[in-house]
This record gives C-alpha cells, structure tokens and sequence, in this order.
C-alpha cells in the first residue's frame, strides 16, 4: 500500500495539490471524479448545477478559454486531454466549499469585510477623495455592484477559512515519514542493454511516395498557425482630460460651498502629566492648585520625568472623545482635574489657543481645479463609456464608432496568437489576442480594459491554419522518417531480444555482441531518487523499481529501447537515512494528505447539494473538430 502512494506521489497526484493551492486563490479547489460525478442532469443552458446553482455556459466558457488561452492550448486538445472535465470539477468544487461554509455557519456580512475593503482601496487613495469615492470609481471601471462585489469577496474569504481548517487538522506520523523515506532510498542493481535507434541498419530507401505519406501522417508539426487582421479602438482618459474645462465660477462655488476643506481647524496648546495611579494624579493635580508648575508636580510625585509631557499643539479630532470636550471648553491657563484614558490618568493645563484659519482662494484655486477635472472627467469617462458601449452594441465596426467619438484606432495585419508583441498595446498584450482570436471574421469585441485604457476591436480579416507544401518540408519529412523507421527496428529487435532472453535462448552480454547498435550497462546501487545514467529518463527508473528481482522489463528510452534485469535489491535502513531526506519526504505526504482530506469533505457535501453535470454540452462545446 505504502509502496503504491510512493509511486502516485512521484507520478503525479501531488500536481493535484499544488493545483488546489492555486485556484483556491481564484475560487476552485480539485476534486477528482470519485464514485462518479459526471452522471448528468443539469440544466441545458449550463455545464453544471450544484445544489441547484447553476455553472452557465457562457459563464464556464469564458473562464475556460480565458485559461487555455494563457497555456496556449486549443479548446479541443484540451477536452481530449481531459482538461475541460478537470476545470469543470475545480468550478464545481469551488462552488461546494463555499456551501459547505454556509453549513459551518461561516458566513460574511458586509460589516465583517469593511478592513478588507480598505486594504483593495488603499492603493487608490489619493488624499483628494473619499474612501466611499475611489470605491465608487474601482466599482464602475469593473462594471461591478458593490453588493456583487462584497459577495465575491465573503465567498473567497470564507473558503479560505474553510480550507485552512482543514489542511491544519493532517498530521503526518513521524515514524510514517521515515517509512517513505526508507522506501525513496532503496537501491538497485541492473543490467541494461540499449538498443540505439540511431545505429541500427535502415533496410529500404525512402522515396518520394514514401515521403509523402509520412507527411500527411505527421501534417500538424507543419502547420502554418492562423494569423488574424483586426482594428483596435482605444479609449482612454487622457484625450477626453483635454476636453474638460473647470470656469472661475465653478471653482469659487467649490470653495464657497466647502469651507472646512480649505480651513485650518482651531488648536489648542497643552502640557499634561500622564500616570496610572488616580492617587497619583490627585496630587499631582493638588500641586497645581498650590502654586507648582505642571512638570515640578509630575517629578515630585513620581520620581519619573517620563511623567511629565512637554506642551504641544492638538486640534479636536487629534484627541481622544474624553479628552477634546473638557480640553477645548476649558479656559486658557486652566488645570484639568484627572481625566481617565485607555492610557491612564490625564491632568491638563491648557496654555494657549490658535483659531482656525481659511485659506485663500488665490492659495488654493489649482488644487479645487485639478480636483474638479478629475471628478468631471471619471463621471465623464464612466457616461461615455456607457453610450460607446451602446454603440458597439448597435453593430458598427470600431472603426465607424471611433470616427463618431474621435477616439484613436491601430491597425493589425497578420498577427499569430503567440505574438508577445503588439504596437502600442503595452508589454502584455495577452487581453488584445484573447478578444482578437476569440471572435469570428466581422464581428467586434465589447469594451475591455487593457493597459490603462478601455479598447474594443473588429476582427476584420481571417487566414486559416494551413500546412508548409510537402515540396519545402520534404527533407525534414525524410529525416524525420529516417529516426521514425530506427524507432521501429530498435523497438523490434528490443522486443525480440527480450523474449529470447526470458526464455533462455541468449544472455545479455550475448546480446550485447549481435549488433553495434546494442550496448550493455551494468549499474550498480541505482538510486530512486538523484543522479542517474544518461540512457536512463525519470519513467525508465520507476520501471525499474517496480520491477521484481530477476525479472527484466522493456522500456522506451531516449532515442533508444532499453530491456533492464534487476539482479539484486538494497535495502535502506533508519541508520541511513539522513534528517533531511525525512523532512522533505515528510512534507511530501503531508502535502498528500491535505489533498486527500480536501477531497474527501468535498465529496461528501454532494450528499447535502446534489451535483448534476452536462456532458454533452462540454462534448458540444469542445468535443467537436471545428471546436476553436
């Protein structure tokens, strides 16, 4: 059994955990297809429903390419490989954890996100707008409600709460990573013969008919990828800023309107003697009232000069509630009796007052205006982003709306979707290609946020994949075809070998001597883990531990086929192992076995929201050869 999850770690159930560690940032967690989960059922116009809410198409497929898109992988290779499925499940489990969440009670008010909320928006402030402003303004350039948006931000909090939870309950016994450990130690000595597909006699010419039919059989790696023509329209800030104009009079309203902006609120000087016994500050205060001064008083019945705070100034909100009322209805020179503080016992002596002030208007006449453009341009902005919206919508090209609203285009011409570079489309221009290769020939992409501006584009012209002719390729298809045909005879005789080798009609090193193309390596403590021979890759050195002692096993190798015998075992022991060989083989099964336990909670919340999923419209999407 032991054995078993030691060679799933290495072949790749740990990749699940690290994919639970990734989506589980963007609202997925993995969740493998146990006791059957595809079973059907769901809504039409969705690939999935859990608990009775849905996972639309549209939804699903937006997201979906959006990722295949980043690894460059096409929608129908992705569903032979099984992505789609496994995408469907990180959805479906993300959606499962948050139920499971509600079941637990964990649940977010908006009240419970309001430092969450300050922490996404602190970037953004400025000092010239409110919190609840810039808020606003993050909302709209997200096309987002603020009850959307705090439910996508409960939902992530919780889930993370939820997983936290139970990823901090999986303990790894000690003695069980030593085990693994023991286990990723244990050696090997091998024969191996190498049948070099480089070496081996090629027994037919290749023509020109055989060239051919090779080509059409390995057609893809000659493909000419698609290339795309289209049109971008770019809306951005900076032109529509220099079409704002703030009067005199729109600024003089400002300034009339806002007094306390532009006041400086009024201050009052103090000294105070802070102390944590009410005795202490009785006396002190008591000092006061005879004759010493504040300091003299603090010192004398402390001992401490720390006691003593020097005179400074403070408006209103710069003190604490129980401070600020007694301090600024005070008369000037007055002593305060003690007034208690979270920080303890306060006595006051007022010194001195300075009013407030109103700045001029002449001192303060560019910054009202800067902050009027810059309100008149987001409210601006937001307005005409909505009509081009609007417009886009009524069909016209970008080109046709551009004109109408004076906007800047660029123009593409013969642009692949690998391209890592585009004209004046910034150092990403991921987003641009996404909408360029997402549309059909004609049609035009809404309004999208790329490099710190709004764009849409046309896509105006397609040229399909096609294939380099046969007549440029044909000698890469002859050489190709060369290393294809060693590969069969290596692989052949590789098998021959083999059978005449367990039943006793050759040994290796006889084997070894029939052609220039087989070679014979003796190896002798072949470790699981670290350096390994040149011949052998990762694949071959599991075989070889998974096979017994005495018996062979054929491989493929690099540019070669292998048949290896195991002639003995060695065993590690615990004197053997090092500490950190433990550790790390610790952290790998604890890695394991949160993933373990994360699945296993997340299959059993079906039993309270029942998962339904629609196959055929992931095979619809997808599954078809004209699927982009």
């Amino acid at each position: 059994m032991l054995g078993s999850m030691v060679d799933g770690a290495k072949n790749g159930i740990l990749k699940y955990v690290i994919l639970f560690f990734i989506v589980l940032a963007g609202g997925g967690l993995v969740l493998t297809d146990v006791g059957g989960f595809f079973t059907g059922g769901a809504p039409a116009d969705s690939v999935a429903s859990i608990g009775g809410e849905k996972i639309t198409t549209n939804e699903f497929d937006r997201k979906f390419r959006g990722v295949l898109y980043q690894q460059n992988i096409s929608p129908r290779d992705a569903y032979d490989a099984g992505l789609a499925d496994q995408f469907l499940q990180n959805e479906i489990a993300g959606k499962l954890l948050v139920m499971g969440a509600r079941d637990n009670g964990l649940e977010m008010a908006p009240e419970d996100l309001v430092d969450d909320v300050r922490q996404f928006i602190a970037p953004f402030l400025d000092g010239e707008r409110t919190a609840k402003e810039v808020f606003d303004m993050l909302l709209r350039n997200q096309g987002m409600s603020e009850k959307a948006f705090t439910r996508i931000l409960g939902e992530d909090k919780v889930k993370n709460m939820l997983a936290q939870a139970i990823l901090g309950a999986t303990i790894v016994p000690g003695h069980l990573s030593a085990d693994y450990a023991l286990i990723s130690s244990h050696r090997r000595n091998i024969s191996t013969l190498v049948i070099d597909a480089n070496k081996v006699e090629l027994n037919d010419d290749i023509d020109d008919e055989m060239a051919r039919e090779y080509y059409e059989q390995t057609k893809a790696q000659y493909q000419i990828p698609e290339k795309r023509n289209f049109d971008v329209m770019i809306f951005s800030s900076d032109e529509l800023a220099k079409k704002i104009t703030i009067t005199d009079e729109q600024i003089e309203d400002y300034y009339k309107n806002n007094p306390d902006m532009f006041s400086s609120p009024d201050q009052r000087k103090i000294e105070q003697a802070l102390v944590k016994d009410l005795t202490e500050a009785q006396n002190i205060y008591a000092m006061t009232e005879e004759g010493a001064s504040l300091k003299e008083a603090a010192e004398a019945v402390t001992g401490k000069k720390s006691s003593y705070r020097s005179p400074d100034s403070f408006d209103k909100k710069g003190l604490v509630e129980a401070l600020a009322g007694p301090i600024f209805s005070a008369d000037l020179g007055a002593t305060l009796e003690p007034i208690k503080t979270p920080l303890g016992w306060h006595v006051v002596h007022v010194l001195s007052e300075e009013k407030g002030k109103l700045s001029p208007l002449a001192k303060v006449k560019k910054d009202i205006e800067d902050f009027l453009k810059k309100d008149h341009l987001e409210a601006e902005f937001y307005d005409q982003s909505i009509e081009i919206e609007e417009t886009l919508d009524s069909g016209m090209t970008v080109t046709e709306v551009a004109k109408q609203y004076e906007l800047p285009t660029k123009s593409f011409k013969n642009i692949q979707s690998n391209e890592d570079k585009l004209d004046s489309m910034g150092e990403n221009p991921q987003e641009v290609l996404e909408q360029a290769f997402y549309l059909d020939e004609g049609e035009t992409s809404p309004l999208f946020e790329h490099d710190g501006k709004y764009m849409a584009l046309t896509v105006t012209g397609v040229t399909p994949a096609d294939y380099i002719p046969f007549a440029e390729v044909k000698d890469s298809v002859i050489k190709n075809l060369k290393q294809q045909r060693g590969l069969d005879i290596a692989r052949n005789m590789a098998l021959d070998l083999k059978a005449r080798i367990d039943n006793g009609d050759t040994t290796f090193e006889k084997a070894a001597k029939e052609s220039s193309a087989i070679s014979l390596h003796n190896e002798n403590a072949l470790p699981r883990l670290g350096q390994t021979p040149r011949y052998l890759n990762t694949a071959n050195v599991e075989s070889i531990f998974a096979t017994e002692p005495g018996q062979t096993t054929f491989m493929a190798g690099n540019s070669a086929y292998l048949i290896t015998k195991v002639n003995d075992l060695i065993v590690a022991t615990d004197a053997t192992l090092s500490s950190d060989l433990v550790q790390r083989q610790g952290e790998a099964l604890n890695n394991l076995f949160q993933n373990l336990n994360v699945q296993t909670y997340t299959n059993a919340l079906q039993d309270r929201h029942p998962v339904k999923v629609n196959g055929y419209a992931l095979e619809q999407m997808y599954g078809q050869q004209d699927a982009y």
